[in-house]
């Protein structure tokens, strides 16, 4: 297993490095053996032998590629998101995570906020425009506030 950064973009709004693995083969190859919904069959990957896995997920690193506020939000949110889903995650039990109470409420509120920037960054849209949850308010006051 090496370890290091695949490395995504989403042109002129962000690139992303998310903390990744991929198999060493006997030969010396490196395969990516982890399934991806988008039909991705190649990745950008940089090896970080600096980083030993310690069986803990990683946050990505992320930078917005434009000068749209919205980019922003979206950080923030993919932020707080993985804040919360790793918070107590167990070493023997990666990624079982159970949420209830304030934390669910907090997660669905956080989905439904990167949700809308996203979508709001796909139409081009900025802070001063309608938000897309309907509320028919301006996004910089909905659906952008973050606390």
């Amino acid at each position: 297993m090496i370890v290091g950064w695949q490395i995504w973009e989403w042109p002129d709004v962000l690139a992303e490095a998310e903390y990744h693995a991929v198999w060493e083969s006997p030969k010396g190859e490196w395969l990516d053996i982890t399934p991806k919904d988008d039909g991705v069959d190649r990745i950008l990957f940089l090896p970080d032998h600096g980083r030993p896995y310690k069986g803990r997920r990683k946050d990505s690193k992320r930078m917005a590629l434009n000068g749209n506020p919205v980019s922003k939000v979206l950080i923030a949110a993919s932020e707080r998101i993985f804040r919360l889903t790793s918070a107590g995650e167990s070493i023997d039990r990666p990624g079982l995570i159970t949420l209830v109470g304030e934390d669910l409420a907090e997660y669905e509120r956080l989905a439904l906020q990167h949700d809308i920037a996203r979508r709001m960054l796909l139409a081009g849209g900025g802070m001063e425009h309608e938000c897309l949850c309907g509320s028919r308010l301006e996004y910089e006051s909905c659906c952008a506030v973050l606390d």
